[in-house]
């Protein structure tokens, strides 16, 4: 009797253990399921430099280009391409889309996109590191001679005097351009003054303008006069204690000095607008920037107009090697054999102004940020930019659910 009742008590807990098994394993495939259809969010990081937020494919740099390209397709993504030799020895690359290359928001990228980038590429007044215009597309050459940036007009016209009355530029352009000028010219000139307080501020400072080379080396009105002192534009203090400079001017260095834009003027009373090795050069700072680069900086910065390009001869008013054949495809005829064309990065026109040959200020103005590439931009804040998937892309889709770049 009693092995009955221990057989029954064993065989008891031996269907409770396996009845507490199935629960758990139960439990577990329940909750591995669950898991599988809510996974966790796979996110990437990617540190780059000089990440600021322009993503316009034409002008951004360092990590805004590489996000730039997560966002886009290039030529070569988002066609195929047909190659065929013409009997007069050109080479004819015929591009067709794939089907759907979109953009996150649906809309499509086709011929007159990739023929709007091409010719932003293409355009005289581009000068970014991606143009095409040294490639050999038929007409190109045509199309780009014949134009020169107007500054380097007005220019030549202040060298020469005849400034006035031109038809290339009207009188606020001119204005424009010798406020620009200026701002350049006191960029020159700060070379020059933070030169001589670093290399001759010493016991000369007392004998030109009566301090110590510690102020020169502090005080912006001192130091201007030292460096008109060194570069022999003013001869010193005279017997009353006043700085005098070679254009006859006195200044009272306590209470009235100089400023850059002083030395400018005494400069410019020399050379004009000579802007050569033999002209305003030739007082330029070792190792610093010529007036040319500090005029087109300036011009860049405050005057982008006056970089615009103007037709001063004979110039086609198209690329003839570069024709859109319908919606869907467009073709490209060289002089050589070449595949320079497929890293470009296409961008939707709609999202750009118009362009106007020799004038891509507006295009190269435009924000970006939108292609029909593998992610979206989702965000942007403080040097970080949050890219998702695009879901309409056309190629194999993203293995990650958010891509984040982030500036190191």
């Amino acid at each position: 009797m009693n092995n009955a009742r221990k057989k029954t008590a064993l065989l008891l807990i031996a269907l409770l253990m396996i009845f507490s098994l199935c629960s758990c394993g139960g439990e577990n495939a329940q909750q591995t399921a669950a898991a599988s259809e809510h996974p966790e969010p796979v996110t990437e990081y990617k540190t780059v430099s000089g990440l600021t937020g322009n993503f316009n494919p034409f002008t951004a740099e360092e990590g805004d280009y590489e996000t730039a390209r997560a966002l886009s397709v290039t030529i070569g993504e988002a066609t195929k391409r047909y190659t065929s030799t013409n009997g007069d020895g050109t080479f004819k690359y015929v591009y067709t889309f794939k089907d759907s290359v979109q953009c996150p928001q649906g809309d499509e990228l086709g011929s007159s996109d990739a023929v709007f980038t091409l010719y932003v590429l293409a355009d005289p007044a581009y000068t970014g590191e991606r143009g095409i215009g040294g490639l050999p597309i038929e007409g190109m050459q045509e199309y780009r001679a014949g134009m020169s940036p107007l500054w380097t007009i007005i220019s030549a016209d202040f060298r020469a005097g005849t400034e006035q009355g031109s038809e290339y530029y009207t009188q606020d352009e001119l204005d424009e351009f010798r406020a620009a000028f200026d701002t350049a010219g006191q960029a020159f000139v700060g070379e020059i003054v933070e030169y001589c307080a670093q290399k001759y501020a010493d016991s000369r400072t007392e004998d030109a303008v009566g301090v110590d080379a510690e102020t020169v080396k502090t005080d912006e009105g001192y130091k201007t006069a030292f460096a008109m002192w060194c570069w022999q534009f003013a001869s010193g203090l005279n017997d009353q204690g006043l700085f005098c400079t070679l254009g006859g001017k006195e200044y009272d260095l306590k209470t009235n000095p100089p400023t850059k834009a002083d030395f400018w003027e005494l400069i410019t009373d020399t050379y004009g607008y000579d802007m050569s090795e033999q002209g305003i050069d030739y007082e330029k700072a070792p190792e610093g920037a010529t007036i040319e680069e500090h005029l087109q900086l300036a011009i860049e910065q405050q005057y982008p107009e006056l970089n615009r390009m103007v037709a001063t001869g004979q110039s086609a008013a198209e690329i003839s090697g570069i024709e859109k054949i319908d919606e869907k495809s467009f073709s490209v005829t060289t002089t050589q054999m070449t595949d320079g064309l497929e890293d470009i990065i296409i961008v939707p026109m709609k999202d750009y102004p118009e362009l106007e040959k020799g004038n891509v200020s507006p295009v190269l103005s435009a924000q970006g940020g939108r292609g029909a590439g593998k992610y979206m931009l989702e965000s942007f804040s403080q040097g970080q930019a949050v890219l998702v998937p695009n879901e309409n892309y056309f190629g194999i889709g993203s293995s990650v659910d958010r891509l984040i770049y982030k500036n190191s």
